[in-house]
């Protein structure tokens, strides 16, 4: 919209506005506040006020006038370094001490505008202190006449995830989730039983994701009817107080006239429950004692070399060290 006054024409389209003398050459005999709009400038978005002074040839006579030119602003702003999303995990320790709820820091996004911005709203500040959950920050960019931008970006507050536990074989963890992690009370399948008649009745893992006391639960295994004065099966062990005959777990054996089941010496392994003898590893590949499966060949194998490994650089770098 244009307010026009006698002695200039005014042309417009949706983004520009143009003033001009009239065929009368009044200019000739007229000033301009600002002086630009005699010379036919393309008028900016927004409103632009000039302040019109005519006088006669003679400047016996004069006069003035105020006219405005609207041009209609339809370009948004536009947004830069809009950042993406953050998560942040933390832990049982940190939300028990001064650093929890934990602060959250970004850089805010830049606005621009081909006329001016306005105002800028947000939702949180950088530095700001987020609880357990998800979030969203929104910052909005309006403009002069309306128009918006803006900028979002989520962020999350996680606990450290535990690790899901392993085991027990023919048994089942039965674990539930609370508030901090985890918390299992494993049980073994009918005709099954805990080879550790005595072992530990419940596994927790915490805020930390630390199992308690470990991840691995050990496996349930087969056993049959202890008989006074007749011997367990070969690869079963005597359990009399209980009066039964237990499999030797996987990674176990009983040997010959023994007892007690025993662990697999480094390089074999065992995978089956009630065994008398262990598997040999694949050639030219280590293991750790009690090993279950061929896999753990391989994966302590790469455990020792790995650590041979670092303590030839560490050598080396103390004679380098040394040298200097």
């Amino acid at each position: 919209m244009a307010d026009v006054n006698k002695g200039a024409s005014i042309r417009k389209d949706p983004t520009t506005a143009h003033a001009q003398p009239d065929s009368r050459g009044v200019t000739e005999h007229a000033l301009a506040s600002p002086a630009w709009v005699l010379r036919s400038a393309v008028f900016p978005a927004g409103v632009t006020e000039i302040e019109w002074s005519a006088y006669s040839t003679d400047r016996l006579k004069r006069d003035e006038c105020t006219m405005k030119v609207h041009v209609l602003d339809k370009q948004l702003p536009s947004v830069s370094r809009c950042p993406a999303s953050i998560e942040v995990v933390t832990s049982e320790e940190v939300q028990e001490s001064q650093n929890y709820p934990p602060a959250v820091s970004w850089q805010e996004p830049e606005f621009t505008d081909n006329v001016h911005v306005q105002s800028v709203s947000k939702t949180h500040e950088p530095g700001e202190r987020f609880e357990r959950g998800d979030f969203v920050v929104k910052y909005v960019a309006t403009d002069s006449s309306g128009n918006e931008a803006t900028c979002e970006f989520g962020v999350s507050i996680k606990w450290r995830e535990c690790d899901p536990p392993t085991g027990p074989e023919n048994g089942n963890p039965n674990c539930v989730k609370w508030m901090y992690g985890m918390f299992c009370k494993p049980t073994c399948n009918e005709s099954y039983t805990g080879y550790q008649l005595a072992g530990h009745k419940v596994y927790m893992c915490g805020g930390d994701a630390t199992w308690y006391p470990s991840r691995h639960m050990p496996d349930c295994t087969p056993y049959t009817r202890y008989i006074r004065n007749v011997s367990c099966t070969p690869g079963y062990e005597p359990r009399l107080s209980d009066y039964k005959c237990v499999a030797c777990p996987r990674g176990k054996y009983l040997p010959e006239n023994a007892t007690t089941c025993v662990p697999c010496e480094i390089g074999t392994y065992q995978d089956e429950f009630g065994q008398t003898s262990c598997k040999r590893c694949p050639a030219g590949r280590g293991s750790k004692a009690d090993a279950r499966n061929a896999e753990e060949c391989g994966e302590a194998r790469m455990r020792r070399n790995s650590n041979k490994n670092r303590r030839r650089r560490r050598k080396k770098r103390r004679h380098s060290s040394a040298r200097s």
